[in-house]
């Protein structure tokens, strides 16, 4: 609790010898410290459970990559990765966060951060950048669905192979699709007895205008405004 502390309060760059300068112990006592195992996520938890209290519990993982500039040669797990920010590939860290969105609250609130690795070895040779998210998230997903079994993501995650892992795990994705994405209407036709597989989707969905015959509208707040549901097939999806 002490080093937690010393990280948010000490000026300038935060290291084992500002820690010994600062603090009450020594510095070989904050860097042993250090080694011992601590569940993050665990008391994170207990935290959130805390500060959403007054919620009323309506909440949904979420996650989201973020990049950390990084310059050098020698650091361990340097690689290219997407910067928001920067709209391009950048050089340098990557980390997966993974917070609590209390929907009542507008508030989101940090679990877990886990740093992207690039290891070359026979076991992980073959897998992608998105493997990898799928990998972190089924090994905490014991912990995060005490929580709920919505996980919210951004499109970067419309991907039919992460919502395919997802489902298998347990998690339910809410997401958005890419701009680009194809969705169709289902097919309510009548079966035309030929052989061959039924049909599974109908017209292209045309969202400057849209067949209202064919979408539920939901009951709002607002009484300017329509917000439309609509169950539909997505091409990238299957």
């Amino acid at each position: 609790m002490e080093m937690l502390f010393l990280l948010m309060v000490i000026p300038g760059k935060v290291n084992f010898t500002q820690m010994g300068r600062y603090g009450k112990r020594g510095e070989q006592c904050y860097r042993q410290t250090t080694e011992r195992s601590v569940d993050w996520l665990e008391m994170n938890m207990r935290l959130s459970a805390y500060a959403f209290k007054k919620g009323t519990r309506r909440n949904a993982i979420a996650i989201d990559p973020s990049f950390i500039k990084k310059s050098g040669k020698c650091s361990p797990y340097m690689g290219s990765f997407w910067s928001g920010c920067a709209g391009a590939v950048k050089r340098g860290f990557e980390i997966l966060g993974i917070g609590v969105v209390d929907v009542d609250l507008h508030e989101c609130m940090m679990l877990k951060a886990v740093q992207t690795t690039l290891d070359k070895d026979k076991e992980n040779n073959d897998m992608s950048l998105y493997d990898r998210y799928v990998k972190v998230l089924s090994n905490n997903k014991q912990i995060l669905q005490r929580i709920t079994s919505v996980l919210v993501a951004d499109s970067a995650f419309s991907k039919k192979p992460f919502i395919d892992n997802m489902l298998g795990i347990g998690f339910n994705v809410i997401s958005r699709l890419r701009h680009d994405a194809a969705l169709y209407y289902l097919w309510d036709g009548e079966p035309t007895g030929k052989p061959g597989r039924p049909r599974v989707k109908g017209e292209k969905i045309d969202f400057k205008n849209i067949d209202k015959s064919k979408v539920a509208i939901l009951n709002t707040d607002k009484s300017n405004e329509q917000v439309y549901a609509l169950k539909a097939w997505c091409k990238s999806l299957h």
